[in-house]
């Protein structure tokens, strides 16, 4: 009979918390949310976050808190969210960076880019774009990789911070096109296009955005390619890469995680609600003047591409020797 009581005792509180867990999971979302956006604000990132508050607000019936967390490209914010409670109410807006690629740089990274994370939903994709210094005497892509080539000493290129995606395809396109380039790491995509635009560095490849278009329609960068295989059509009449760097490729995704081990029912809900605020023909027209295609997904598609890249860019790591200590 003792017995019994003691394993009564201890199996009581268990079923309570289960049930709990169960009831906060039906009644889904009662507070805020926030969406952590791990780069600094006015990128492209921070721009997406911002696009879908609303719409994602209106749809689950409370308010969005964007909150801005940059540094170590994105490794700081993703590290936040892998650690707070798998309650649903903490997300991050991630992309190949701090999920695919970090992992294969750093040994001290604090999170696992897949295993700590339950995906919600892709969000889009966006191709990647060759943007030059206005005054680099380059016209189109074939003099500036011949410029780069015969440059007295490595063109500096700026990214979002050493890992990010743009780090990963610059040091892949410059090893594909047989020149060697110096990186000069940012925090974010705004200060990334800072430098160009300034002529701090000569070059860089990164994502479409007003930014990209502001800098280009004031004439202090010009862009030269886009990394996908096809011309796309966020790139009108930009060459690919690849038609001068054969087999050259890469893609920006961009997508919601929460904390692993969030409750199945919560991240239905969640992807539910994204997935219908993706349907808002005014969100879809303000990523598409982004350069961004809109691209809902199931959770377990979002996974599947996380771990489809992981050993794609490691081998890209490998071949350039990067390295987080």
């Amino acid at each position: 009979m003792k017995a019994s009581l003691r394993l009564a005792s201890r199996l009581v509180p268990m079923l309570l918390l289960a049930a709990s867990a169960s009831a906060g999971a039906q009644t889904f979302p009662t507070k805020p949310i926030r969406i952590v956006a791990p780069y600094s604000a006015g990128g492209t990132i921070d721009a997406m976050a911002r696009i879908l508050q609303d719409p994602l607000s209106n749809t689950l019936g409370q308010p969005v808190i964007i909150e801005n967390k940059a540094g170590a490209a994105g490794a700081i914010g993703t590290a936040d969210v892998a650690r707070a409670p798998a309650d649903g109410y903490t997300l991050v807006l991630g992309n190949n960076g701090p999920h695919s690629i970090l992992p294969a740089i750093s040994k001290q990274l604090p999170y696992d880019g897949l295993k700590d994370f339950t995906p919600v939903s892709l969000l889009a994709t966006t191709p990647l774009l060759l943007i030059v210094n206005h005054d680099v005497p380059a016209s189109d892509l074939k003099s500036f990789i011949e410029f780069a080539q015969q440059a007295a000493k490595p063109l500096a290129f700026s990214t979002s911070g050493v890992g990010a995606v743009s780090h990963l395809t610059t040091e892949a396109f410059a090893r594909q096109a047989g020149f060697e380039a110096m990186h000069v790491p940012y925090k974010g995509q705004a200060p990334t296009l800072n430098a160009v635009a300034t002529g701090e560095v000569s070059f860089a490849i990164t994502s479409p955005s007003s930014t990209v278009n502001a800098f280009v329609d004031s004439n202090k960068v010009k862009v030269l390619g886009v990394t996908t295989p096809e011309p796309s059509p966020v790139a009108p009449g930009v060459p690919t890469i690849a038609s001068v760097v054969p087999g050259f490729q890469a893609e920006l995704w961009y997508g919601l995680l929460a904390p692993a081990n969030t409750a199945p029912e919560i991240i239905a809900k969640l992807n539910a609600a994204v997935t219908s605020a993706l349907a808002d023909p005014g969100l879809v027209e303000r990523y598409e003047n982004m350069g961004a295609v809109v691209q809902a997904s199931t959770p377990a598609a979002l996974a599947d591409l996380i771990s489809t890249e992981m050993p794609k860019w490691a081998e890209v790591v490998k071949n350039a020797n990067i390295r987080i200590e």
